[in-house]
């Protein structure tokens, strides 16, 4: 997970068991992750939460490999 600070910089945190909880219900952005990852074209990525009407919603963040940067230009 990561979070924002005041200054607007991000601080990711690995190996925590944090929920994301938006409308009530459970997710694990670890697992959210390790879907991602075994997508094709994504190296990596990070699932954050963001504040949304009270409720925090998972963003994922990927970093697509050079193959999948290049076909999406």
């Amino acid at each position: 997970m990561a979070e924002k600070d005041a200054t607007g910089s991000l601080y990711f945190r690995a190996g925590e068991n944090v929920i994301v909880t938006p409308a009530g219900m459970n997710i694990y952005p670890e697992d959210l992750e390790k879907r991602l990852r075994m997508q094709s074209g994504i190296r990596d990525c990070v699932v954050i939460g963001l504040e949304r009407d009270g409720n925090a919603e998972p963003c994922a963040v990927p970093l697509l490999t050079a193959l999948m940067a290049t076909q999406q230009r």
